[in-house]
């Protein structure tokens, strides 16, 4: 307190803490709607009939099994653009520019043609859930595409309640 502009610095640290305050109280209340409307879905959930949990089930299964294929399909693609990379360098030290250019073409083709192809049968294979009103959607290809999301969640507008969350991700 002795220093000069002490009074500032403490001011600068007094407010930077406040802020941090404000954004950690932010994010928890956001958690915590995001932890109330889940639990109105799970309660509006839990009226459903047996018939309807089996299914959810077993379309969450074939999703699981969906899931692993695609991952091996995008393994393949992973493999097709490292052959094609090899192949660049390879025909790029013999100076075949020819060879360059056509290795190039080729794997850019199959991988963003693979690419496209994997992305559309998992859009024909997923629906939403919406956290809000528990409606089941599917949003458009372009808005499935260019969405935020994660693993199991996807960043979208409702289409019955109107709302913009992550909603789950289920088996169609």
């Amino acid at each position: 307190m002795q220093a000069d502009h002490a009074q500032e610095s403490l001011a600068l640290l007094v407010n930077a803490q406040l802020q941090s305050n404000n954004e950690e109280i932010e994010k928890f209340q956001t958690q915590q709607k995001q932890l109330h409307d889940l639990q109105k879905i799970l309660t509006k959930q839990s009226n459903l009939e047996l018939t309807d949990l089996t299914k959810m089930m077993t379309n969450e299964t074939i999703l699981k099994k969906f899931r692993r294929r695609m991952l091996v399909y995008g393994l393949l693609l992973d493999a097709i653009e490292i052959i094609g990379i090899i192949l660049a360098f390879y025909f790029g030290k013999r100076g075949n520019d020819i060879g360059v250019i056509a290795s190039v073409g080729i794997m850019l083709l199959v991988v963003v043609f693979g690419a496209f192809k994997l992305s559309l049968n998992y859009y024909k294979a997923v629906a939403y859930v919406c956290p809000h009103c528990g409606h089941t959607f599917v949003p458009s290809f372009r808005t499935f595409i260019f969405a935020a999301h994660t693993p199991k969640m996807r960043r979208l507008r409702c289409p019955d309640c109107h709302e913009k969350s992550y909603c789950l991700e289920v088996g169609r």
